[in-house]
């Protein structure tokens, strides 16, 4: 039986390696931030996505990119991982918040709406002034700063 994250990675494209793999116009537009990234897993493993994100995050200027230690590790969410295996998930969680806070980041991207909610409770839970942004937005933002 083979892998069916080869089919996967064959069938679907995620927006970031969409806009990697086009001629695109930086953005005119600053952001004066400070931003780190969390590869969500089934970017990372499943379809090979990681450095694209990265690559559209240095495009805009004024943006300080930060690597996330442990960028590549699961946030805890891991689809139903969250409900079914809740203090492995949030010791999971608490491990990726101390390595959020060591990057003294703004914002942290992530392209996984199930990662984005995950890391959403972490920083409530340890009342962190990081705002989770797909990294789609920021560059939105950026080229409608012009």
């Amino acid at each position: 039986m083979g892998g069916t994250s080869g089919i996967f990675q064959q069938e679907s494209r995620d927006v970031s390696e969409f806009l990697a793999s086009i001629p695109l116009e930086k953005p005119q537009g600053r952001i004066e931030a400070r931003v780190t990234y969390h590869d969500p897993c089934h970017l990372r493993r499943g379809q090979g996505v990681w450095k694209q994100p990265r690559e559209l995050l240095k495009m805009i200027d004024g943006l300080e990119f930060v690597e996330l230690p442990e960028a590549d590790w699961c946030c805890g969410s891991a689809g139903s991982q969250l409900i079914s295996h809740y203090e492995t998930s949030t010791r999971v969680l608490n491990r990726k918040m101390d390595n959020l806070e060591s990057t003294q980041a703004g914002y942290i991207a992530s392209g996984c709406p199930g990662c984005q909610m995950q890391l959403n409770v972490g920083i409530r839970q340890r009342g962190l002034s990081v705002q989770v942004v797909h990294p789609i937005v920021l560059l939105d933002r950026a080229y409608g700063k012009r």
